[in-house]
């Protein structure tokens, strides 16, 4: 009962969150007014304005940093189990904890260290507490990098345990759970603006004291009163007061009079001591009538070391390595997503969410800084003084410039993009409103109301199923959603809506875990799942319908027609497909918008009628994956408002369920609006100095105005495989570039990255490697069609994803089994249109020539499906631009060296035959008529060769005119037949090797002639 408790707590935290951060923008202009005093408000550039926050996380970059960089390790694994005989009996065994990702431990000589987060939370703790020993030398050599201790502090803030970004977990002696002790929650304040303060660099006096089993928390007074001083002196210094609205606020201490002598003649005063233990033992299990221990708080602990550490770390100040930029181009670079700063004020303005947090937390920020100021002129650190108010400078600014032009700019550019779309009146999806995604979510058991963590499946069709009914359920005219129109829903539904009731920015898995209580495990017998626990809804237009009815309490009154729909669905006989095809078709139009919310429009009405359209394209009848027949298509639901349009496009095929929006298509941003936007951008680059937030505010911009266009300079700036050095290309740079929010993304970028990467071998170690890893950690990997865009491709096939697929288990006979030459030759000849560096395409060739595929030759079919154009660039490149072989010589070499003997590379394709391929090749263009010579020379013919219908060729004079006359039927350019047709007359053995390569092509292709 406590997990269900603590799990619909954090549930309402994050709808919480969401919500706020769509309300963000509306009161970025009144929290910037207000003063925190002495005159002073928040700068709206400076780092201690949500600004900075937001803008983040519309770039997605804490997401980035926490599940994709090299500095993690994700913890999963994933085996691909298949038998040869049964087409449909692949098995997926995956796993992904969360909990256990850490921070990536480079390893040392030949030994790794192990890479638990406990071994060196403890280690950092335990050299912080009072008591600590000398480290010896063998200690010091295992010390942690910054780096190490960067990733693991952040992995601790953002523990994420379900894979979307959350600071909430379950672990009771985390950084979130300490802040939030009854104790400690008082203070939390406080400790966020030490925190804050310390990785400004500033010498704040907070330490973690006491054993490693009793930890305290302790913030000493900044101004340290001298003995000589007056005793009775006012102590206001010491227990502030700070006035809001009329109220009184005082620093509160943990342990009143706790006081200690410092260096002689100096004496120093507790602000506040905390213990950092969970003081459990006054409560009890509700199960059990045994006290619980006291939870020493390690995790919290290790994350406030790291700040109290690092406080005075170069590699985070100016001119470090990790500092923040000073020009637009350090910032595309993206080392500040390292600095402790960054960390801290993205951690800051996700915990608080109310602009009372923010301003409380300004003042704390100032009330401190103007002690530290004081006590270093006491101290005579002139240097510091001023380092001190440049802080100040920073976050703060006078009210009388608070709203001045060029504070208005930068919220002028947020307010522009983010105002709300016409499209709103009619359709939830629009703008930062992302259509929910499949995700690997646990099997729920409805009698027992409980979820089954060890069982878990790919959503496809559930998350297509919320995405039709977020459409369904939105009302226009409140811009939330309800149930209220659809009548006597199930209380499933309607609890679901009524707890997710706003548009949320994106879904969660916590969303997605409270939809499957809706759709999964569902008594009516007419809905089909893929898994016996009637868990994982098979995907099909019917059973689409069946749910629907099923959900919205409809089922009943539509039984009869949904029965009539299965009876054709079971007939044989094709000519009634069209009939089913058609009231299937008048079927879910009618059911569909009866569901929908309308209004009419009335005289001073502001919202117009809105037009709904629905409609199934490309129909088939066929079986799914679990042999049951059923309807596949696409399912379009269009909404149309004014002249704008939107709707969504569930895609069904016999395997999966693919979910798609489509906006507007009249662009949201006018010419007027985008105009507005660039000049504020422009006047933000005119002033002398900047900060992070206006480098965000700027790439933002450029990556509203120009992030589509191909030939803009934003997208020229993303990693090109058409370019070289890119193992040199910042990771933290494509995370700039690449918010990496969609599966669909991720998959693809896997694939082309590696395709950027190819003339390098990339280890284990490697950064690339680790991103890569941590990018398939990041995907559904339980689900089929996943598994099949990432790794069943010549390039996985041929080793190149070794050395970041060590959690990877997939036998190289399921790979050849399942890639498909038609959808590898689409890759190939991309790669070969955007590529012109010969040793990159050397090594993809390579890795197509090894691979077996799924019929025949896979490259000769790959080869011939190239579009002619593209082909003559391949060839053109692989011949140094039609002057010599020397790189068709390496890959002869090449397939030389290959053992055949070994089952995974008997089907390989021999040497000469990739002479016959080129000929073919070189057929396409009359440019390489210079050099078709020297492949007919190059061609062996094998004697022993079996033709496709089982013979032996003779090549005679008869034979011999029939492949000439198959060739001058053929396609090819005519100035090419007629040079190929004069050769072979003069030649009788180029004759009989062009009857050999059509009669060979015929067994490359099983049946495909040269001429196709």
């Amino acid at each position: 009962m406590l997990i269900r408790k603590e799990f619909i707590i954090i549930i309402g935290t994050i709808i919480l969150c969401k919500i706020y951060c769509r309300a963000g923008i509306s009161i970025y202009k009144d929290l910037h007014n207000q003063e925190i005093g002495d005159g002073l408000c928040i700068k709206a550039n400076g780092s201690i304005s949500p600004i900075r926050k937001f803008i983040c996380e519309k770039l997605n970059l804490m997401y980035s940093m926490r599940f994709l960089s090299p500095g993690t390790d994700a913890h999963y694994s994933i085996i691909v189990i298949d038998d040869e005989k049964c087409r449909h009996s692949m098995r997926i065994e995956s796993t992904r904890d969360y909990n256990k990702d850490t921070a990536y431990i480079k390893p040392s000589g030949e030994e790794k260290k192990e890479k638990i987060a406990e071994t060196f939370i403890e280690q950092k703790n335990q050299e912080m507490v009072e008591t600590a020993e000398t480290p010896t030398e063998e200690e010091k050599e295992k010390k942690t990098t910054y780096l190490e201790d960067y990733h693991q502090t952040l992995i601790e803030m953002f523990p994420s345990s379900t894979g979307s970004l959350s600071i909430d977990t379950s672990r009771n002696d985390s950084f979130i759970k300490f802040l939030q002790l009854e104790h400690v929650s008082k203070h939390k304040i406080h400790i966020l603006a030490c925190l804050f303060l310390l990785a400004e660099g500033v010498d704040i006096p907070l330490k973690v004291e006491g054993s490693k089993s009793s930890p305290m928390l302790v913030l000493k007074e900044i101004i340290v009163k001298f003995e000589e001083e007056n005793k009775t002196e006012d102590l206001k210094e010491s227990k502030p007061e700070i006035k809001k609205e009329g109220k009184e606020r005082k620093l509160k201490e943990g342990k009143t009079g706790s006081r200690k002598d410092s260096k002689e003649g100096e004496e120093e005063i507790k602000i506040f001591s905390i213990s950092m233990k969970d003081d459990l033992s006054s409560r009890k299990n509700e199960n059990s009538k045994e006290k619980k221990k006291a939870v020493p708080q390690k995790r919290a602990a290790y994350v406030i070391n790291f700040f109290i550490d690092n406080k005075t770390n170069l590699d985070i100040r100016e001119g470090g390595k990790y500092t923040e930029p000073k020009t637009y181009e350090e910032f595309k670079t993206g080392k500040f997503l390292n600095n402790a700063r960054w960390l801290i004020q993205y951690y800051i303005f996700n915990h608080l969410n109310s602009e009372d947090s923010i301003i409380e937390l300004a003042k704390e920020v100032y009330f401190m800084l103007k002690k530290c100021i004081k006590q270093k002129k006491k101290e005579k650190s002139a240097e510091e003084v001023k380092y001190l108010e440049s802080i100040i400078d920073k976050c703060f600014v006078k009210s009388s410039d608070a709203n001045t032009i060029k504070t208005k700019h930068r919220i002028n550019i947020l307010t522009t993009i983010y105002k709300e779309s016409p499209l709103l009146n009619v359709f939830p999806f629009t703008d930062d409103v992302s259509i929910p995604g499949y995700r690997a979510i646990p099997s729920y058991n409805r009698k027992e109301d409980s979820f089954n963590v060890g069982k878990v499946y790919s959503n496809c069709v559930e998350a297509g199923l919320l995405s039709l009914f977020c459409c369904l359920a939105y009302d226009p005219e409140t811009r939330e959603y309800t149930t209220e129109h659809m009548g006597n829903v199930s209380p499933d539904l309607k609890g679901f809506f009524d707890m997710y009731n706003k548009p949320l920015e994106t879904d969660t898995y916590e969303m997605h875990r409270e939809w499957s209580k809706v759709v999964a495990d569902l008594e009516n017998v007419n809905i089909r799942y893929l898994k016996e626990n009637r868990n994982e809804l098979a995907s099909g237009i019917i059973n689409m319908l069946y749910i629907i009815a099923e959900i919205t309490g409809k089922y009943s009154e539509e039984e009869e027609s949904l029965k009539e729909l299965s009876t054709l669905l079971e007939e044989q006989d094709n000519k009634k497909q069209n009939e089913l095809f058609k009231k299937v078709k008048l079927y879910t139009e009618k059911l569909i918008l009866s569901l929908s919310k309308k209004y009419s429009s009335e005289e001073n009405s502001e919202l117009p009628n809105r037009g709904i359209e629905v409609n199934i394209l490309k129909m088939s009848k066929c079986l799914d994956i679990s042999k049951e027949m059923d309807i596949f298509g696409e399912l379009v639901i269009t909404y149309r408002y004014l002249n704008l349009e939107g709707g969504i496009n569930l895609s069904h095929t016999s395997r999966h369920l693919q979910i798609r929006s489509f906006p507007s298509k009249v662009n949201i941003l006018t010419e007027e609006k985008e105009e507005e936007i660039i000049n504020n951008k422009d006047s933000i680059e005119n002033e002398s100095k900047k900060t992070l937030t206006d480098f965000l505010l700027i790439h933002f911009v450029y990556k509203v105005i120009d992030g589509k266009e191909t030939t803009s300079n934003y997208y020229k700036e993303n990693i090109d495989v058409s370019q070289e050095n890119n193992y040199f290309y910042p990771i933290e740079r494509l995370f700039l570039y690449n918010t990496f929010q969609k599966v669909e993304d991720r998959i693809k970028m896997i694939y082309y990255i590696r395709g950027c990467l190819l003339e390098h071998s990339l280890e284990e170690t490697d950064p690339w490697s680790r991103f890569l890893s941590n990018m398939i950690g990041s995907l559904p990997l339980n689900d089929f069609n996943t598994v099949q865009d990432v790794f069943f491709n010549p390039i996985y096939r041929a080793g190149f994803y070794k050395g970041f697929c060590t959690k990877v288990n997939i036998p190289i006979p399921i790979i050849d089994r399942n890639i498909y030459s038609y959808t590898a030759g689409l890759y190939y000849e991309q790669y070969i249109y955007k590529i012109r560096l010969l040793n990159r395409h050397l090594e993809f060739l390579k890795a197509h020539l090894i691979t077996r595929g799924n019929r025949g030759c896979f490259f000769a079919a790959v080869a011939c499906q190239i579009h002619k154009d593209t082909n003559a660039q391949f060839l053109s490149l692989l011949t140094n631009g039609i002057t010599s072989i020397d790189p068709l010589l390496e890959i002869e070499a090449f397939l030389n060296r290959i053992d055949r003997d070994l089952p995974e590379y008997e089907a390989v394709i021999k040497p000469n035959d990739i002479w016959l391929i080129c000929l073919n090749m070189s057929f396409r263009s009359d440019k390489f008529n210079k050099i078709t010579t020297i492949f007919f020379d190059k061609i062996v013919i094998d004697e022993n060769f079996i033709t496709i219908d089982g013979t032996k060729p003779e090549y005679t004079d008869e034979d011999i005119k029939n492949a000439m006359t198959k060739f001058d039927k053929t396609r090819f350019p005519q100035t090419v037949k007629k040079h190929v047709l004069n050769l072979v007359e003069k030649n009788f053995e180029y004759a009989r090797k062009l009857s050999y390569l059509i009669k060979k092509y015929e067994i490359f292709l099983m049946g495909i002639e040269v001429s196709e």
